[in-house]
């Protein structure tokens, strides 16, 4: 059985909410999902031998951190950008051990679920153990993931770029999206950032830490933060607005957030970020940002940057949309020819995008972004 999800986004906690304890509870979802994937469509209940539990992408956030309020930016070359980068991640890794240590112990022992009754109904005292196979895919929140392949084996994960048996092709896809594309481990030289990266680390970081420094601000934006380092171009100004109350409190949100916005544009006309589309976008960003509100019509050029780049089905492919960590999906697949989608942990929002298509049988390409 093969079970994926993305984008849980757990960060260090140091400007929002670290989110481990939502995944965590998630394996509480993949748990019962094992034991029910064990009935086949004859009505009878055989379990699971095997489960390849993938996290696909943007496990960790690594950009969503108060350690970029400084000169040094997560795709900087040199020492003491790599110390930061560092930093950040064994931060999000402590916070996330429970999940960790969950997916240690049941890819050491195993995972006990009911046996078999030779009537093919589950036992209600015999016990049958299945194997788990945790991996966990670098994304581009997660990008260095990979330098931190010793502590995964501690946790007995398998990380890389991408997973495959030799049926299925799990990546996290975000080579797809105009905003992420670029995305990958940074050079000892380093290179240069993404749309993404450098609109969360020189915009939203900026504006986070001039919130935090506001006492009655504070506490309207923090638990906000994480939906807006999720979300997309199009829904950043209603998320802003939403941050505030009564007119005087979104006067106090407006006014730091379009000095992020400012200081944003020069930052990155300083360092371009790489963007895949046949148009300049900074300008036309850093205006919809400035001055749209909510209810505001979005211009064809945000609504080009919101969309995935076209053609990425190949195949026999499942592609999951841009996913919000509340959400998950699973994929099952088993040897015996059964496979499914579904949502996990709460209604699907309305962009994600799940898709089965038709192709050259026994190839599958899952992109996870």
């Amino acid at each position: 059985m093969l079970a994926i999800t993305a984008n849980w986004g757990i960060g260090d906690g140091s400007l929002a909410d670290s989110r481990a304890t939502r995944a965590t509870a998630w394996l509480d979802a993949i748990r019962r999902e094992i034991v029910r994937a064990g009935w086949g469509r004859d009505g009878r209940y055989c379990p699971v031998d095997e489960v390849t539990l993938i996290f696909a992408g943007d496990t960790f956030d690594w950009l969503l951190s108060a350690r970029w309020d400084g000169p040094d930016r997560p795709w900087h070359g040199g020492a003491r950008s790599e110390e930061a980068r560092g930093g950040v991640a064994a931060a999000t890794i402590q916070a996330a051990r429970p999940l960790l240590a969950t997916m240690a112990r049941w890819a050491g022992a195993g995972l006990p679920v009911p046996a078999a009754t030779p009537r093919g109904r589950p036992s209600e005292w015999a016990k049958q153990t299945v194997r788990i196979r945790p991996v966990v895919l670098a994304g581009d929140r997660d990008s260095w993931l990979t330098d931190h392949a010793a502590t995964a084996v501690r946790f007995r994960i398998t990380t890389g770029q991408e997973w495959s048996d030799g049926r299925w092709h799990v990546r996290h896809g975000h080579d797809l999206d105009a905003l992420t594309h670029g995305g990958a481990a940074v050079p000892r030289g380093g290179r240069q950032p993404t749309l993404a990266e450098s609109l969360l680390t020189d915009l939203v970081v900026r504006f986070a830490v001039a919130a935090r420094c506001d006492a009655d601000l504070w506490p309207l934006v923090r638990p906000r933060l994480a939906m807006l380092s999720a979300a997309r171009l199009s829904q950043w100004p209603a998320l802003i607005a939403g941050m505030a109350g009564d007119e005087q409190d979104r006067r106090s949100a407006w006014s730091p957030w379009r000095r992020a916005v400012a200081a944003w544009h020069r930052a990155a006309v300083r360092e371009l970020p790489t963007c895949e589309t046949e148009f300049d976008a900074l300008g036309e960003v850093a205006a919809w940002l400035d001055g749209a509100r909510a209810g505001s019509p979005v211009p064809d050029t945000i609504r080009r940057l919101d969309n995935p780049l076209p053609g990425h089905r190949v195949g026999t492919s499942i592609v999951a949309g841009p996913a919000w960590p509340e959400s998950p999906s699973l994929i099952g697949h088993r040897s015996d020819g059964r496979e499914w989608v579904e949502p996990l942990g709460g209604p699907p929002p309305t962009a994600s995008v799940v898709a089965i298509g038709g192709g050259a049988a026994g190839s599958g390409f899952i992109d996870a972004a």
